[in-house]
């Protein structure tokens, strides 16, 4: 508690690692949060790739959260990890297990059409050209065009390959809390977006 890992203790912890081939979690969600003049955030990753061989090969998986570690609120969640040197094999699993949290349980599932609850589900038709944009730039048709939209019109959904959605079709999820001329004018801006975006593919 209240203490800060000098670069020494990151440096022993690696070692430490290393040698017993352990896996490293660092949580390092409070490292905005340091207060004595003389003490230092060092990052995992950065103290790993600095020593070399054999040590920047350890298995590291590093934690930031915006709810903590820049709003200070707790009830704003929002968190990420980043991976380093996972076995493919462990990295696939993990893909695996957290897209099954964002899926019903049941076996099967079936699309109706919107009339109430939170979240809408619609599916998107891409251009193949969008498709092959979204190949060159590494990423998956459906999480493409979620970028895409993010960056361009500041509209955040889920793109809909992370829920399972069958091959060869596009989905995105959305929610649909917002009062309803917030969501019109929501909606005329994707509107204005997927027409553009439409054309720039066609």
């Amino acid at each position: 508690m209240c203490q800060v890992l000098t670069r020494s203790n990151i440096e022993d912890i690696i070692k430490f690692a290393q040698k017993h081939a352990l896996f490293v979690f660092a949580d390092e969600v409070y490292q905005d949060n340091v207060y004595d003049k003389d003490s230092k955030f060092y990052s995992f990753k950065k103290v790993m790739s600095e020593m070399g061989a054999p040590y920047n090969k350890v298995e590291l998986v590093s934690f930031m959260s915006i709810s903590k570690g820049y709003v200070g609120e707790c009830g704003l969640r929002g968190a990420w990890m980043e991976l380093c040197n996972l076995d493919p094999e462990v990295q696939a699993h993990l893909y695996k297990a957290i897209s099954a949290m964002l899926c019903s349980t049941t076996l099967g599932q079936t699309a109706v059409d919107c009339v109430g609850a939170m979240y809408a589900f619609p599916r998107i038709q891409l251009p193949p050209k969008a498709i092959e944009a979204a190949a060159a730039a590494n990423k998956l048709p459906d999480v493409f065009y979620a970028f895409k939209l993010l960056e361009e019109t500041g509209i955040c959904v889920v793109p809909g390959s992370g829920f399972g959605q069958r091959p060869g079709t596009y989905h995105f999820r959305t929610t649909i809390l917002p009062q309803p001329q917030q969501l019109q004018d929501m909606l005329d801006v994707f509107r204005s977006f997927h027409a553009k975006f439409t054309k720039e593919y066609s």
